[in-house]
């Protein structure tokens, strides 16, 4: 397999071409502390995260609040996915509650006792046959019918700083028995991010910069739901609505062209924004008040930004 067919290849970032080792239902939209609080941001207020896989410095997040299937993995679910980076910078700028910096040493051993307590499970339903060495040197793989050990490296060749005190903390960790999610300050950074980076599609400038200047800002929301809508079902022919018709979006030939990264980008884009923005707004008059709105109306555009870039690509092949 090449790198570009690998499910976890972005291709160029910000940061060069960039390749994790997952196969995840989400990816990561870019890097930086500002992208960490739009991601957490694109849920409602109050929710909590859970990091139900690491990799390459990379966490996908899951939030249970909305779901929680047998399988951590589970598309249904709504997942989320960022760099240890951006959420160690947003905690430390005090936007990101939960967070737990660590070195590279100590990720690691907290990783390891994760996985210890999960084999010590599986010892305690009788899965495991029982020894009185650690669980973690009974590791191993099948190899051509044959049972090979798997030694962990020491942890000692974790240490990448002779001094300690100078290795950085910039290794994802949660606090024991927390939850990561937005802090208030967090929540105000956000309207400041989104209202900062406005910018209205040409296709929606017509309809959506007059209702801003009257204040009519829900009604903004609305027509913004609606036009999103709207592409969605050009693109495709569908006549569904909301998530079904994200869902049947991306189940259909449509997004074939998209790389895998970019195709779960975009589904976590337009299903967080359907049922956390345009289903609330769909049914409902909402006073708003300004920076709120202004967050909101960001947040669509950039929904609707994503699924323009990825239209127009479509349409030129056409």
């Amino acid at each position: 397999m090449g790198l570009e067919e690998h499910p976890g290849y972005f291709g160029m970032t910000s940061r060069g071409v960039m390749a994790i080792h997952a196969d995840w239902p989400a990816y990561p939209l870019e890097h930086g502390w500002e992208t960490a609080v739009v991601t957490l941001g694109s849920f409602p207020q109050q929710t909590e995260f859970e990091v139900v896989d690491d990799i390459d410095q990379c966490a996908l997040l899951l939030a249970p609040r909305y779901g929680r299937y047998g399988n951590p993995y589970d598309e249904r679910s709504y997942h989320c996915a960022i760099w240890h980076e951006g959420l160690v910078d947003a905690h430390e700028r005090g936007l990101v509650a939960g967070v737990q910096p660590l070195t590279r040493r100590e990720h690691e051993k907290r990783r390891r006792d994760q996985l210890r307590q999960h084999l010590l499970g599986l010892d305690q339903r009788g899965s495991l046959p029982r020894h009185d060495c650690d669980v973690l040197d009974r590791l191993g793989e099948m190899v051509d019918g044959q049972w090979v050990p798997v030694s962990l490296p020491l942890l000692e060749t974790y240490d990448d700083y002779v001094d300690p005190n100078d290795e950085p903390r910039d290794w994802l960790g949660v606090v024991p028995g927390h939850m990561i999610s937005l802090t208030d300050d967090g929540w105000n950074a956000l309207d400041a991010i989104w209202a900062k980076g406005l910018e209205i599609p040409q296709r929606a400038q017509a309809r959506i910069q007059p209702l801003i200047d009257s204040g009519m800002y829900d009604t903004a929301v609305r027509e913004l739901g609606v036009i999103i809508e709207s592409r969605i079902r050009s693109l495709t022919g569908s006549a569904e609505y909301g998530i079904r018709l994200v869902d049947g979006f991306f189940q259909g030939s449509a997004t074939q062209s998209l790389l895998n990264t970019g195709a779960k980008i975009l589904r976590s884009e337009l299903r967080t924004a359907f049922k956390f923005v345009r289903n609330e707004f769909a049914h409902n008059v909402i006073d708003l008040p300004r920076p709120r709105a202004m967050s909101l109306i960001g947040r669509m555009c950039h929904a609707l930004a994503e699924l323009e870039e990825f239209g127009n690509g479509s349409d030129d092949a056409a």
